[in-house]
C-alpha cells in the first residue's frame, strides 16, 4: 500500500513539474512567433483572456499576424472590451507590413467610420491595396466602390473589372453583380455591354451556391427567354429556391408564375 501511494505522488509531482515547466515556458516566451502560437492555443481553448496577453506581446515584436489577431479582438469585444480606436491602431500597424486581413479590415472600418473618421477615400487605399494581393473580399468591395462613386470617381468598368477578378475566385456576391451588370448593360451603368448569356452563366454560378438574389435573377431569364429559352417550369423552380431562401420578393414571383402555369394548364 505505501509502494502504490509513494509511486502515486510520484507521478501526481511530474505532472505537476511538467504544467509548471510548461507554465513557465508561456512565461517567459521571447520570439514572437513562439508567443503568438501560445495565444492561438489558448484562442482554440476559448480562454480569450490568455489569448490576448500573448498575442500582445508578439505584437509588441511587429509580428503582424498577432497585430491583426489583436486589432480584430479589440474590435469584436473578444478577451478585452470592445474598443474600436484600439482595433485600428493595430491593424493599421499589420496593414503597413501588408497583411491582407489587416488591411481588408482597415478599409473596413474606414467605409464604417469606426474607430476613425469616415473616409471613402482611405477606405479605397487600403481596399485596392489587399484586391492587388488577391482578397476576394477585397475586391468586391473595391468593385462596389467604383460603381457607387465613393472615394473614387463613379467608373463602371472599373467596378466591372473588380468584380470578374472576385467572381472568378468563386465570390457569390461578385458572381451576382455582374450577372445584373451583363442583363443590364448600358441601363446599368455607363460602358458595360448588354449579353444575356453572360448573365445566365454568372447567375448560374452564384445560385449554385444558394444565394437567392441569384436564384431568383435566373428565374427571371428563364421566365422571359432572355439568353435561354423561354421555360416557365424553371423559372418556377428557381423562384420556389430563392422563396425557401427567405427572398420575400421571390415568393411574390413565385405565386405569379404558379398562376400563370395554373392558366396553361387549364
Amino acid at each position: 500500500m505505501k509502494k502504490f501511494t509513494y509511486i502515486l505522488y510520484f507521478i501526481m509531482l511530474s505532472n505537476l513539474s511538467s504544467c509548471s515547466d510548461k507554465s513557465n515556458n508561456q512565461a517567459n516566451c521571447t520570439k514572437a512567433a513562439e508567443c503568438f502560437n501560445i495565444a492561438v492555443d489558448f484562442d482554440k481553448k476559448q480562454d480569450h483572456t490568455q489569448a490576448k496577453m500573448y498575442y500582445e506581446k508578439a505584437a509588441k515584436q511587429g509580428y503582424a499576424p498577432a497585430q491583426y489577431n489583436l486589432g480584430y479582438m479589440y474590435n469584436n469585444g473578444q478577451g478585452v472590451e470592445k474598443n474600436h480606436t484600439l482595433a485600428k491602431e493595430w491593424y493599421e500597424k499589420a496593414a503597413t507590413q501588408e497583411d491582407i486581413k489587416a488591411q481588408f479590415a482597415l478599409a473596413l472600418m474606414y467605409q464604417d467610420g469606426l474607430g476613425v473618421e469616415q473616409d471613402y477615400t482611405q477606405a479605397v487605399q487600403w481596399y485596392i491595396k489587399a484586391a492587388e494581393q488577391g482578397d476576394a473580399a477585397a475586391q468586391l468591395n473595391l468593385g462596389s466602390m467604383y460603381k457607387l462613386g465613393h472615394g473614387v470617381e463613379q467608373d463602371y468598368l472599373q467596378a466591372k473589372k473588380w468584380y470578374e477578378k472576385s467572381a472568378e475566385q468563386g465570390n457569390y456576391k461578385a458572381q451576382m453583380n455582374l450577372g445584373v451588370m451583363y442583363q443590364y448593360g448600358e441601363e446599368y451603368g455607363k460602358g458595360i455591354e448588354k449579353d444575356y448569356l453572360q448573365a445566365k452563366q454568372w447567375y448560374e454560378k452564384s445560385a449554385e451556391q444558394g444565394f437567392n438574389q441569384a436564384q431568383n435573377n435566373l428565374g427571371s431569364l428563364y421566365e422571359k427567354g432572355l439568353g435561354v429559352e423561354k421555360d416557365l417550369t424553371k423559372a418556377q423552380t428557381l423562384y420556389q429556391q430563392a422563396c425557401q431562401n427567405n427572398l420575400s420578393y421571390a415568393c411574390r414571383n413565385l405565386e405569379r408564375i404558379n398562376k400563370e402555369l395554373e392558366k396553361t394548364e387549364s
